[in-house]
């Protein structure tokens, strides 16, 4: 579902601004980890369910201020894996996925 693919997707933006920032071989840090289990839990629970908009569309912020803010760190960070591998980051909108 959508759903599951948008936690397989954070799980993988956590992973690479983990390695890069907390410099970790294998798996999430601890504080990385507490992220991740906290943005899927939250995305489990979303009241839109698969017909969730974009987190900044959305009218109903699902993440506190403190955890919005660590995750645009996330997010900016990844940025020169989206530039480098533009066919995966956009690939399933190209396929007819959301």
């Amino acid at each position: 579902t959508k759903r599951e693919e948008d936690i397989a997707r954070s799980y993988a933006m956590i992973g690479r601004f983990c390695r890069r920032k907390h410099k970790t071989k294998e798996g999430l840090c601890p504080q990385c980890l507490a992220v991740y289990e906290y943005v899927a839990e939250r995305r489990r629970r979303c009241p839109f369910g698969d017909g969730k908009p974009a987190c900044g569309r959305c009218p109903h912020p699902c993440y506190s201020p403190a955890m919005r803010a660590f995750m645009k760190k996330v997010m900016i960070a990844n940025i020169p894996y989206m530039l480098r591998h533009p066919v995966r980051v956009i690939g399933k909108r190209l396929q007819g996925g959301r």
